[in-house]
Order: structure tokens, then C-alpha cells, then sequence
């Protein structure tokens, strides 16, 4: 993938975050060519900007970047960092109440990434909480949340939700809005029908993690992996690079902790080899992110399709895709004429709820 000028050095500031050598940036007009605005906003789009400012401020650029960018990235670096302390507190709150009454919960994404991979966990933006129930809890923890003063994102479509998604959204207004994800299942189940989070293996082997003070449970670090790239490829359509950091860093950071053997059986039993493979390979290509050779054989696809696929347009958005061409990208992305077929049903009988919802 030949990338654009700023693509080129989004890439550069991303790698320099992790480590992999210093931002080294040619005197002259290369710099003053680029187009920082289109980097800003796909920067904004993307929750790239506090990383930028981290490591703009850092290696001894900042003066030399232009001064109504560099306001741009330290407001948003500030303002995150404010939001991730209302963040945590409501977490405490929500998970402490979800203990207290028997609610199974895992903490998916978000705050627990930021927490265990990267420094400073401001760096990595959130602006909401994904909480993982078993779908039999939803009812005992949709009270628990409007007892601590939560509500329904869209209460119309409360049904829809939770018969086509395995989702719903809730919201509370206070010093910020705090937006919180219940989620039993991947939007995957769609089409089909074998558990993925809402495995028996998930539960079974929840792992604990105690940072700032919060102790939290999450995934096993090769169903975390498979997560985010199924949330990358099909909810984000491959257009959110801060998906790729999380997957690189949990990958240059869990080690031998990861099995590969499991991901690779998961990822052909649940069907989503696709995803798993775009979302590992883009990481490897860009960021350099170190994956076993082995994973990309077992999960092979088609090379021409794969290059023909415009993936520099998909990753370096700065707006999102129109509805019907994210559409086509999640039907694509299925797997096998069984699965297209009864997501076309899903989707015609969604519509048909919803308007008769309304």
C-alpha cells in the first residue's frame, strides 16, 4: 500500500508512540507541505490526537508545529484526560453495584485497553464503557443501571436492540455525559448462530487485571484480539487506526500469553477468518506489528481480491462511510452463501420492526 504524504507521517507518529525510533521529520517543504488539517481531522475522526500530541510535545517538535494545530491537539488531550476520570469513577460505581448483586461482568475494549497498554493511559482516548453481561443478567442489570441513574440511549428501539444487535445503550447525564454499551453477543450471531462472547469458554475463563485502583475483568488476550478485529472490520470498516494501535499493542505486549493455535480454531469455528486476517494484516503492514507468519497461512484469502480492496480509503477516513456502502462491506465480509442469505433476513425483518415500531 503506497501512502499519501500524510498518511506516510500519521504512520511515522504512531510507531514513534510505541517505541519503534524517534519522529524524524525532513527541514524545508516536506514539512510545510503537508496538509495538516486532513491529518487533524482524520486525527479527530479516529481518536488519533492525543496520541499525536504525546508524541509531537515530546520529541521536541512542538514549536515547529503550527500553532492553531497544536492548540487543537492540547485541548484534546486535556479534555480526554478530564473524561477519563468521570469515566472511571462511574465505572467504579457500576461494577462494584453489578458485584454486589451477582451480575457476571467483563470489560470489554476502552478503559481496560488504556489501563493495561498504554502509557500514559491518557493517551488512549474512550468515550463510552462496553460492559460484557450473560444475555439472562440483562434485565437485573438494565435496574441496576436506572437505579444509578441511567437511561435508555433510544427507548423505541430498546427491542430492536436486543433481538437483532445483542446491545443497548444507556446514558447519564452529570458533570458529562457517560455513555455505557451492555452487550451479551457480537452482532455476528446475525448470521450465525454459534456463541462467540456468549461462549461458555468466555466465562470460564475470565482474566483479572488491577490497575489505578480498579480491578477488572477481561478477555483472555487471543479472544480480546479476535474481538477487536471483528469490531474493526465490521463495525468500523477498517476505518479506525486506533483499533490497529489497541491490536498492536496487545500483541507487542501479552507475548507468549497469546494462544495462537486458539485464535486460529476460533476464528475458522465462528466464521470470521475474513476479519481476522484483514484486521492482523493491515496491523502488520502499517505498524509493523509482529504476528506469526503461521496465523496469515491458516487464514488465508484471496489475493486478488485483496489487493483491489482500497484499503488506504477505508483506513485514513476522516469521515464515516455512507450507510449503503458499510453495508456492502459487512455483507462481504460474511462468511459463506448460508450466512449472506440469512443476514439479507435479518436485515429485511429489522426493517420491517422498525417500522412498525414507529
Amino acid at each position: 500500500m503506497k501512502l499519501s504524504p500524510e498518511n506516510e507521517f500519521i504512520i511515522k507518529l504512531l510507531t514513534s508512540f510505541f517505541g519503534r525510533g524517534a519522529l524524524e521529520i525532513e527541514e524545508g517543504p516536506p514539512w510545510s507541505l503537508l496538509d495538516w488539517n486532513k491529518m487533524i481531522a482524520i486525527g479527530k475522526h479516529q481518536n488519533l490526537l492525543p496520541i499525536f500530541y504525546q508524541v509531537l510535545s515530546r520529541q521536541g517538535f512542538w514549536e515547529d508545529f503550527p500553532a492553531q494545530e497544536r492548540e487543537k491537539l492540547e485541548d484534546s488531550f486535556w479534555d480526554h484526560t478530564a473524561l477519563t476520570l468521570l469515566y472511571d469513577d462511574a465505572l467504579r460505581v457500576v461494577l462494584k453495584s453489578f458485584q454486589q448483586k451477582g451480575v457476571p461482568s467483563i470489560i470489554l475494549k476502552g478503559v481496560s485497553i488504556a489501563l493495561e497498554f498504554y502509557h500514559p493511559r491518557e493517551s488512549r482516548p474512550y468515550t463510552d464503557l462496553d460492559i460484557l453481561i450473560k444475555e439472562s443478567d440483562f434485565d437485573k442489570a438494565k435496574k441496576i443501571l436506572m437505579e444509578l441513574g441511567f437511561r435508555i440511549s433510544n427507548p423505541e428501539g430498546e427491542g430492536i436492540r436486543r433481538k437483532y444487535f445483542n446491545s443497548v445503550s444507556f446514558s447519564k447525564t452529570a458533570a458529562h455525559q457517560i455513555d455505557l454499551d451492555l452487550h451479551w453477543e457480537t452482532f455476528l450471531i446475525s448470521w450465525n448462530e454459534r456463541a462467540f462472547l456468549g461462549s461458555h469458554k468466555v466465562w470460564e475463563n475470565i482474566r483479572w487485571i488491577e490497575c489505578s485502583g480498579l480491578r477488572l475483568p477481561v478477555l483472555q488476550p487471543y479472544m480480546l484480539i479476535l474481538y477487536l478485529a471483528l469490531h474493526f472490520a465490521l463495525h468500523h470498516h477498517f476505518g479506525k487506526l486506533l483499533s490497529l494501535c489497541d491490536l498492536d499493542r496487545i500483541i507487542g505486549k501479552s507475548g507468549d500469553k497469546i494462544d495462537w493455535d486458539e485464535l486460529i480454531q476460533e476464528a475458522i469455528a465462528a466464521k470470521i477468518k475474513k476479519p481476522t486476517y484483514y484486521s492482523l494484516r493491515l496491523a502488520r503492514d502499517l505498524l509493523k506489528t509482529e504476528v506469526p507468519e503461521g496465523v496469515f497461512k491458516a487464514l488465508a484469502q484471496n489475493r486478488l481480491e485483496e489487493r483491489l480492496l482500497p484499503f488506504q480509503y477505508l483506513v485514513f477516513r476522516k469521515n464515516p462511510l455512507p450507510p449503503n456502502i458499510e453495508r456492502f462491506f459487512k455483507f462481504w465480509l460474511i462468511e459463506g452463501f448460508q450466512g449472506k442469505v440469512k443476514s439479507l433476513i435479518t436485515f429485511f425483518r429489522q426493517l420491517n420492526a422498525k417500522k412498525w415500531s414507529h
